[in-house]
């Protein structure tokens, strides 16, 4: 049942910028996918994914950005181009398509500046001095730009947003923020320029105005113009919010219709694209102090997961409109069903950054949605020869095995021996890990929805045997590995799934194993002013994690905790008092503590499969852990796999 009419009454309010209506608050933010082709060029598969997204009822989609020359503006492979008019008709079917499907199109453009991430041509940068610092190992040298060079960038902006313009666009966003070019213009940290383009901030928007000059002069002065800029860098010398108040008072005064407010650059990429380990509605505050400062609208970004909080932003006048990337990568119909009411079959973007920023596909996926980005061939269709299926194991991999079978009309049993959720209950214990309670409760409501059969029980042979089913996905899970040590019986060792279940630790504690598990753990039990020093194996921690952002989020907090860590050491012995461990040289190194956590792996016990093979008539599956220890991602993908393919 949907909530009552006028639950989200502000975000579902007609808006507008500039000239440009819009059936509500909600815009698709700008968000890379490396959809396109090699060149730049508009694809099919690119065609399919902002359709999907314009049909789920947000009001404005904001293509990804577009880079303006050929030169040095391209950041990356894999993007969109807007640098020549062979670009035009391609970008048109897009803006048709986004149209077509209910949305209004904006493009977005930009210059790469120097985070270009390409081989060949150099980045181009505003001054040399502070990129030798920061640049990548073994990437193209940066060049400074000259005036001429600028002015060429100032033209090359104007006939990008021209070029959108014919192609049916309804609205150009100019790119001045994360890091690129104009916003390194912005910094001080990276503009050291003498002369009119560097220096004061005056001096340093300077670029940007021309920009916002140039695009008025070529698309015309009442074609809706929108600038993405950053309330902060969240770097030291960088822009702050008192420059930016500065910055946008004159983009209202230059004719610019909105300000899109978002914030941090690469070297600062979790605030950017904001992990579970910071809060929802990141940069509120930056946009509600813009708000505050100019008249035209002010569009909010930073991690809006929930339509509640949307809606709060806006009723408390802290923004005019709220954008969405995440959100709508694992779920395009967040707008519409936000809309009916239907808040809980949302399917909840979680902030884990695994697809759509470690791109384990070599593209923009979703852990959440495993049809992003694969619309055309990731579907759910029901089957003619319906089957009894058993799913045992509730966690991430087997719900989302039962939701997607019974979804297409089998008979589904889930067997569950505690609560749904699996490992992820332990792992959204922690604050900074309540992103994963929605997804816990999502799945589990979905399967009840579905007409799934939840029994709480252990399933064993003869339980399967009992419901006679044509099909059994395992999806039991794993337990934690206990390896052969002197002293491994030893009350003071605790496991932690067991601390993240509660179970009581001392205040000085040694946590064995820099994981995913101890590494949280350990975070977790700093935050209540534990002492707390993990010892691990490997020469890092979190040697599984691929994304930058939750690294970089991750680190933050633990060093603010005075968190110590010592790496390359091996645990041999549990004594009295603490642990014996050894070096790369064979040193053997006492370390005291109350208690020791281990978190030294997981693993899985393939005795029920064994038995269930030699039932005849019985297709049997393994999925998720139970397979192999792996992350959310790789569970969900595998468990919604498996079920499409029965």
């Amino acid at each position: 049942m949907g909530k009552p009419a006028g639950f989200l009454d502000k975000l579902f309010q007609l808006g507008e910028i500039g000239t440009l209506k819009l059936k509500n608050r909600l815009i698709r933010a700008s968000m890379w996918t490396a959809y396109c082709d090699a060149e730049g060029f508009v694809t099919q598969r690119l065609l399919r994914h902002y359709s999907e997204l314009a049909l789920g009822g947000v009001g404005l989609v904001m293509v990804e950005y577009n880079h303006i020359d050929k030169k040095s503006s391209k950041s990356n492979f894999g993007q969109l181009s807007v640098a020549g008019d062979e670009y035009v008709p391609g970008l048109a079917s897009l803006a048709t398509a986004i149209k077509r499907n209910g949305a209004r199109a904006g493009l977005q453009i930009s210059h790469a500046g120097g985070q270009r991430y390409l081989m060949g041509l150099p980045p181009r940068v505003p001054s040399q001095a502070p990129w030798r610092a920061i640049q990548n190992e073994g990437q193209t040298p940066a060049e400074e730009l000259s005036v001429e060079e600028i002015e060429e960038i100032v033209e090359a902006f104007g006939e990008a947003a021209l070029r959108a313009k014919k192609a049916g666009f309804d609205l150009v966003e100019v790119h001045a923020c994360h890091g690129y070019l104009l916003t390194q213009f912005l910094s001080p940290a990276t503009n050291k320029r003498p002369d009119r383009y560097g220096g004061y901030i005056q001096n340093r928007m300077r670029l940007l105005i021309e920009i916002i000059q140039n695009i008025r002069n070529k698309a015309g002065s009442i074609f809706p113009l929108t600038v993405r800029l950053n309330g902060s860098e969240y770097l030291d010398g960088g822009i702050t919010i008192e420059e930016t108040l500065e910055t946008a008072r004159m983009l209202e005064r230059y004719g610019v219709n909105a300000l899109h407010v978002s914030g941090g650059t690469h070297r600062t990429t979790d605030k950017i694209i904001v992990p579970m380990y910071w809060p929802i509605g990141y940069h509120v505050w930056a946009a509600e102090q813009i708000k505050r400062t100019v008249g035209i609208p002010v569009i909010a970004s930073g991690s809006f997961t929930t339509p509640d909080l949307a809606e709060d932003v806006l009723k408390a006048g802290k923004a005019d409109f709220i954008s969405l990337a995440r959100p709508l990568l694992a779920d395009p119909a967040y707008p519409r069903k936000a809309k009916e009411g239907y808040l809980e079959d949302i399917v909840p973007c979680i902030r884990c950054n695994i697809g759509c920023q470690g791109l384990p596909e070599g593209v923009v996926s979703c852990t959440v949605n495993v049809a992003a980005g694969k619309e055309d061939e990731a579907g759910i269709k029901k089957v003619t020869n319906p089957k009894k299926v058993a799913v045992i194991g509730g966690g991430p991999a087997g719900m989302e095995a039962a939701r997607v079978a019974a979804i297409m009309g089998h008979e589904v049993t889930l067997f569950e021996k505690r609560k749904l959720g699996g490992m992820l209950v332990e792992a959204s214990g922690p604050e900074f890990k309540a992103d994963l309670r929605r997804l816990i409760k999502y799945l589990s409501q979905q399967v009840v929805k579905l007409g799934v059969k939840v029994i709480y029980e252990n399933a064993d042979l003869e339980t399967v045997k009992k419901i006679t089913p044509d099909i059994v996905i395992l999806a039991a899970g794993a337990v934690p590995i206990m390896p052969d040590f002197t002293g491994a019986g030893r009350p003071i060792i605790v496991g932690a799934l067991d601390v993240l279940n509660g179970a009581e630790v001392g205040k000085d504690l040694l946590v064995v194993g820099g994981g995913f598990v101890g590494s949280e753990t350990a975070l977790f039990l700093a935050e209540q002013d534990k002492k707390v020093n993990i010892i691990e194996m490997l020469g890092q921690l979190l040697s599984e994690v691929k994304s930058p952002a939750p690294r970089l989020a991750f680190f933050e907090k633990l060093n603010k905790r005075n968190v110590k860590i010592e790496t390359n050491k091996k645990l041999e012995e549990v004594t009295e008092e603490g642990i014996i461990v050894t070096n790369e040289q064979g040193e053997k190194i006492p370390l005291k503590a109350d208690t020791v956590i281990l978190a030294l792996g997981l693993k899985s016990d393939h005795k029920l499969y064994n038995e269930l093979k030699s039932l005849p008539n019985l297709d049997t599956y393994i999925i998720g852990d139970y397979a192999e220890p792996r992350n959310v991602y790789d569970a969900i993908h595998e468990g919604h796999r498996i079920a499409r393919g029965l």
